[in-house]
């Protein structure tokens, strides 16, 4: 059953911890040179599970930025709001590479997961469009058109992102 297999989170041997830089070194080895070897071993899913709660976290705190990112715009704080922009699109970005790993470890095919009647594909389109215009706009000074894009435009489609998100998580059983 996938989701079901057990990988190894933790490795000591004789209670000293294995960091991933001395595995190698340690499976080399003999077994006979250690007392004592301990595995702690966690299931794909719970792991799953744990990482898409807090992605969802991460994106829900990065969404919530998006009105003091619009706010710094109006204000004419526009070194702050490019810093939290880019803190926001640094986020996106992690959950982004997080959600086909957590995708294929429950088996589940990106391409077919949809959330309110949204697929992930018409998701992305929608961030991608967007994002167009963000850039465009960014390139054109035009930093009122860029507050209105991330806190009007971006709203919807960046909803939809996190429903799909909450969709796999619910699929984590």
């Amino acid at each position: 059953m996938v989701g079901r297999e057990k990988v190894v989170v933790d490795l000591r041997c004789d209670g000293q911890p294995i960091s991933g830089e001395d595995l190698d070194r340690v499976l080399d080895s003999q077994i006979d040179l250690y007392q004592c070897i301990e595995m702690q071993t966690r299931s794909v899913t719970s792991m799953v599970k744990v990482t898409l709660a807090q992605a969802i976290e991460a994106f829900e705190e990065a969404m919530a930025a998006r009105e003091q990112i619009a706010d710094c715009l109006n204000e004419g704080r526009t070194p702050e709001a490019m810093k939290k922009l880019k803190e926001l699109f640094g986020i996106w970005k992690q959950v982004q590479q997080a959600l086909p790993i957590c995708a294929e470890a429950l088996g589940v095919c990106l391409d077919d997961l949809s959330a309110d009647g949204v697929s992930l594909p018409e998701a992305l389109d929608a961030i991608r469009d967007q994002l167009a215009a963000l850039k465009s706009a960014i390139e054109a000074g035009d930093y009122v058109l860029v507050g209105d894009i991330i806190r009007y435009e971006l709203e919807e489609p960046l909803a939809q992102w996190l429903e799909l998100m909450r969709e796999l998580e619910r699929r984590a059983v």
